[in-house]
């Protein structure tokens, strides 16, 4: 399974996560410096971990499937036959203003990541702590693309699950997701998996009561002219989790 996983997204940089990489980038220029970032539902997949690498003290990657862990793992350990990123991390180079990244800055940039991913996670947005008491919650940074919402095809369980993993994110730390908007399925090896049809309205009102949307950003990225792979469009969000001291004033005030 990951292994077609892979060959169907990932060999190349399609129009989905060019936008998601350019924007995921710029999104960590809001981020605080200099601690760890969890990335959460990874996947088999590393193309959103080499833009961190710059921000991070260490990076945290949390996956439900051991399989995917082992297909990261097999990466990280520079094995034959591991997927090729390189296509990747040239893409994010760009992104962060590097014009026509060298093989040396592709090999820093890998050879950065494997230097700072310090723990491979069991992680179960079902669950009220997804990490099981693992890795060092609440984080500055949480970044879940294409998670929750390709999880279940069931938008109370998508809201549960988006919920537990946003409760990873620390007062004043900053939450990144990605999700397929207004989609039931995707494909992926000639199946078809479920997709909770979720849109930007849903995204603002599941994090509302504990995220400040005038410290965020939501985007929607129209993907029409490819179908191929079972949705046409994606929502990208950013938004900061209220700090403690202004849900306190906000509840006085309320009082």
């Amino acid at each position: 399974m990951p292994s077609e996983y892979l060959n169907d997204y990932y060999r190349s940089v399609e129009a989905d996560e060019r936008a998601t990489i350019a924007f995921f980038v710029d999104a960590l220029r809001h981020a605080e410096p200099g601690q760890p970032v969890l990335l959460f539902g990874v996947g088999p997949t590393l193309h959103h971990v080499f833009l961190t690498a710059g921000t991070a003290a260490e990076i945290h990657l949390a996956e439900y499937l051991p399989t995917n862990l082992r297909e990261i793992e097999r990466w990280l350990a520079g094995a034959s036959g591991a997927h090729d990123w390189r296509p990747f991390v040239e893409y994010t180079l760009e992104c962060e203003g590097v014009v026509g990244p060298t093989d040396d800055q592709i090999r820093g940039r890998e050879d950065l990541v494997r230097s700072k991913v310090t723990a491979l996670l069991g992680g179960d947005a079902g669950g009220a702590d997804p990490l099981g008491g693992r890795g060092s919650a609440p984080y500055g940074v949480v970044i879940s693309a294409y998670c929750a919402d390709s999880a279940t095809a069931d938008k109370a369980t998508w809201e549960t699950y988006m919920r537990n993993i946003a409760g990873l994110v620390r007062p004043g730390g900053l939450f990144i997701t990605a999700a397929l908007r207004h989609s039931t399925g995707y494909a992926v090896g000639g199946r078809t998996f479920p997709s909770a049809s979720v849109d930007e309205r849903d995204i603002r009102r599941v994090l509302e009561p504990e995220f400040d949307w005038d410290d965020g950003a939501i985007e929607v990225c129209d993907l029409s002219a490819d179908r191929t792979h079972g949705y046409t469009s994606i929502v990208l969000a950013r938004v900061r989790r209220t700090p403690t001291d202004a849900r306190a004033s906000t509840t006085v005030a309320a009082a």
